[in-house]
């Protein structure tokens, strides 16, 4: 039985900015005892004014305090996200993934030498395709937009089914393969850390290493110039989060 190495339970972003509550002004008496008031004049009014005070000092001290750490929280969510990002966590060596800026130069059509195919597979839409694969460095397909598509069902049914049969996802532009997944996970576990992500995610084992590269910031394209996504590692090492519109090419002919 084939078992998950791959621990999907993280979230890439989790707030954490604690819930400050809403603190109403204490109301007193109209004749409430004055500051000037001597214990001897009235014993329980020095008493009554220490209290309000003190009462005052603690809830501004808390206020403070939960600003405070809500402070401190966003730091640490924002040191978090880069790490997310491929800046914090290290890395395992990408070896002959690792590939030079060169690799996204002007070319005919953007970063790409020819538009995207006219008809992806999974009736992903082409025009998106075109402008983030080849007019695009940073942004992405909305997260979640992979389940929306054939292809989610697809997957979706043969992980129903047990069937843990490798897909190959194919460059939208030149039609050379990228991806072989599941390898060594089921289909099922594949699904769930896309699902999780909100983007097709895959290991290091499922990437087509002579057509793949991944740039000193994370940017992973290929070879050809088409920006696929990002590797976002984390503690079980380099996680490709890639646009499904990207990878959904019909394979080139031999």
């Amino acid at each position: 039985m084939m078992t998950n190495k791959y621990n999907t339970a993280d979230s890439d972003t989790e707030r954490l900015v604690p819930d400050i509550s809403k603190y109403e002004e204490d109301t007193y008496p109209d004749n409430i005892y004055s500051d000037t008031t001597t214990e001897q004049e009235n014993p329980s009014s020095r008493k009554c004014g220490r209290t309000v005070i003190n009462c005052n000092c603690v809830t501004s001290f808390v206020v403070g305090l939960l600003l405070i750490l809500s402070c401190f929280a966003l730091i640490f969510i924002s040191m978090g996200m880069s790490h997310s990002k491929g800046t914090g966590i290290a890395a395992p060596k990408l070896g002959e993934l690792a590939g030079e800026e060169s690799i996204m130069s002007k070319k005919e059509h953007g970063t790409c030498s020819q538009p995207v195919q006219d008809h992806l597979r999974w009736k992903c839409h082409q025009s998106l395709a075109d402008r983030i694969c080849c007019f695009n460095r940073r942004y992405a397909e909305n997260s979640g937009y992979w389940q929306h598509t054939a292809f989610a069902t697809e997957v979706q049914k043969m992980a129903k089914e047990g069937d843990n049969t490798e897909v190959t996802f194919y460059d939208s532009v030149t039609g050379k393969p990228l991806f072989i997944a599941p390898r060594n996970r089921t289909m099922q576990d594949f699904i769930s850390e896309s699902r999780a992500h909100g983007w097709p995610s895959f290991r290091d084992d499922e990437v087509v290493k002579e057509n793949v590269r991944v740039l000193s910031d994370g940017e992973t394209v290929s070879l050809e110039g088409t920006h696929l996504g990002h590797n976002l590692p984390d503690r079980n090492g380099n996680r490709y989060c890639i646009n499904l519109v990207s990878v959904a090419g019909n394979p080139s002919p031999p």
